[in-house]
């Protein structure tokens, strides 16, 4: 049973909001509620959205509801992958409400506890990817122009990462323009008026000077920061004032050091006080970021975020993993078969194993019985098949035995003189060394390593693969170079990675 809500009530699950019906409350703001809901129409039509509506005490108050129609106007403007869009501003006895896309999938805040909770840090590909994402929505906010040809002159002023998320399906969004500055807006910023979370805001915003865009390259960068780092670079709430304002934010290598020098001078420049020494706009950071990635070893899409989502999330994995771009992908090694986040029945894999060739195809080796009578119905039919049958015979048996003599020959030819090494290359990984149910796990080293277990060769460094919790000991051989390691497989972490030098 559902009920009508009219006028500006308390909202609950299962009542009914004008076309919407509410499923659950997802948060509470300053100004405004926010809900799941789900839009039903005919032939089983159902569409989950968020509901944002101002919360019935100040519901009534002009420059509250004045901000909040500003914010639907600014992003139902707005049209970009990586900007969370507006579906609907709507007014329901007198009370607005704007209708957004529900986003299935995690926040900043959220990904980095759970990484948290399993012992790990994201990996440095990842937060380059889902930042530079970020500053592409923020490269298309700033230079927005409305159908008039007038620049918007939009600053978020609220980047945090309880409004930066990740889609189950791997798509960074940013949303929530609610404190958001334009030159569209009917209201006004009050003189000194200070809008955003403390400790993401830039110096000027803090003294409430006048704002361009730079200060959003501020916000990002002190992101990016507790992104990597798990650490807020000035700190929590009032005392990040006082940092912001007159401290410079330690190195962020003394938190992580595996964070190469070029990307620690690139958030450096983001969190420069004086904004004339940061990036002159969102483009230039993420152009600086994907040089630095050009020279980094691993490539990192949206398929990647979204396995990385899910598997935090404990859903399953809507894509199989699989090799692109010759890099090496989650489960899937240069030495191994491409796998699927599920396995192949065995049966299935029996009759895949050899491409054109399929088990139909063995009927071709049994020869039909001379001296059965054909049935009058078939007459000259039966002769060809026969016919037909006892060709394809003779070319498969002078196939065969031609390529047995050649492989015969080649090994005479080769005696027994092929050294150890080569064989060891091409031996396929123990299948003690791959489990369909284990943990990720990535090996490097500088140089490129042969990685040796139980004596036998299972690949070259960068190696990936999934093993189950527990210890194994491992060789990598590199010329003359041998190193022994010991890897501890937790069930505590998404990924697991171990870096070398020989």
């Amino acid at each position: 049973m559902t009920t009508t809500i009219k006028g500006p009530a308390a909202m609950h699950a299962d009542a009914q909001f004008g076309k919407y019906t509410l499923i659950r409350q997802i948060a509470v703001g300053g100004m405004a509620e926010i809900w799941l809901a789900e839009q039903r129409g005919p032939g089983g039509f159902n569409k989950e959205l968020v509901l944002k509506r101002i919360l019935p005490h100040l519901a009534q108050e002009g420059q509250v509801a004045q901000m909040f129609l500003d914010e639907a106007r600014m992003v139902a403007h707005l049209t970009h992958p990586n900007i969370g869009q507006v579906f609907e501003l709507g007014e329901l006895e007198g009370e607005y409400f704007i209708a957004m896309e529900f986003i299935d999938g995690l926040d900043l805040a959220q990904l980095s506890r759970a990484l948290d909770e399993r012992g790990s840090q994201i990996p440095v590909a990842y937060a380059v990817k889902i930042v530079s994402d970020l500053l592409e929505a923020l490269d298309y906010a700033h230079d927005f122009v409305d159908r008039d040809g007038n620049h918007v002159g939009l600053i978020h002023r609220d980047i945090s990462p309880q409004n930066a998320l990740i889609s189950n399906d791997g798509v960074v969004k940013l949303v929530d323009f609610g404190v958001a500055k334009a030159s569209i807006n009917t209201t006004k910023t009050e003189s000194g008026a200070v809008k955003g979370k403390f400790a993401y805001m830039a110096p000027e915003q803090i003294e409430g000077k006048p704002l361009d865009w730079r200060a959003d390259i501020f916000s990002i960068g002190v992101l990016f920061y507790e992104l990597l780092s798990g650490i807020k670079p000035f700190g929590e709430d009032l005392k990040a004032v006082s940092m912001i304002l007159s401290q410079e934010p330690p190195d962020i290598r003394t938190y992580r050091a595996d964070v190469p020098e070029e990307l620690a001078r690139i958030i450096a420049r983001a969190l420069s006080k004086d904004r004339e020494d940061r990036f002159a706009n969102a483009a230039t950071m993420q152009r600086a970021l994907q040089t630095f990635m050009r020279t980094y070893t691993e490539v990192v899409g949206t398929r990647e975020l979204s396995i990385m989502v899910r598997q935090l999330r404990g859903l399953d994995l809507a894509k199989p993993t699989e090799q692109l771009f010759g890099f090496e992908k989650h489960g899937v090694t240069s030495a191994g078969p491409r796998l699927t986040t599920r396995e192949m029945p065995q049966a299935d894999a029996d009759e895949r194993s050899a491409p054109g060739f399929t088990r139909t195809s063995e009927s071709a080796d049994v020869q039909p019985d001379a001296g059965a009578e054909p049935e009058p119905s078939k007459g000259k039919s039966v002769a060809l098949v026969a016919g037909f049958s006892l060709l394809m015979v003779g070319l498969l048996v002078a196939f065969f035995a031609v390529g047995y003599l050649m492989i015969s020959g080649e090994k005479d030819a080769a005696g027994d003189d092929s050294p150890p090494e080569a064989a060891a290359e091409n031996a396929a990984p123990s299948s003690t060394w791959r489990h369909a149910d284990g943990q990720i796990v990535a090996i490097s080293s500088q140089p490129s390593a042969e990685i040796v277990v139980d004596g036998d060769v299972v690949g070259k460094t960068p190696f990936q693969t999934t093993l189950r919790p527990g210890t194994y000991q491992i060789e990598l051989r590199a010329g003359d170079s041998t190193r022994r390691e010991t890897l501890k497989i937790t069930s505590t972490s998404s990924i697991q990675r171990f870096r070398y030098d020989l």
